[in-house]
């Protein structure tokens, strides 16, 4: 499981799903790997935002780690601000 925090400030949903998507890409890649290097968002599923987000707040996102031999999938990810989940959502990825 990998954890990030941030520190929000007014975070629309659209940025609070980028700062996922790019969580769930540094994740997927290999450091190891030759050319795949990187990933693009290929959608996004489940969608649920649970509680606001107001200015200050801090999330954490946290979801499964992908495998570096992944080179697509989904990634489902959690946020949450304290100990209460605010949003949850399924991404699709690919790494190339």
């Amino acid at each position: 499981m990998v954890a990030s925090p941030t520190t929000c400030c007014g975070s629309a949903g659209v940025l609070q799903i980028e700062a996922m998507a790019q969580l769930a890409g540094i994740c997927m890649l290999d450091p190891e790997a030759e050319k795949k290097d990187q990933f693009f968002f290929g959608g996004i599923e489940n969608c649920r935002w649970r509680k606001p987000v107001i200015p200050g707040d801090t999330l954490v996102r946290s979801g499964p780690a992908v495998p570096p031999t992944a080179d697509h999938g989904p990634q489902a990810q959690d946020a949450s601000v304290g100990l209460d989940e605010v949003h949850r959502a399924g991404l699709q990825l690919l790494l190339q």
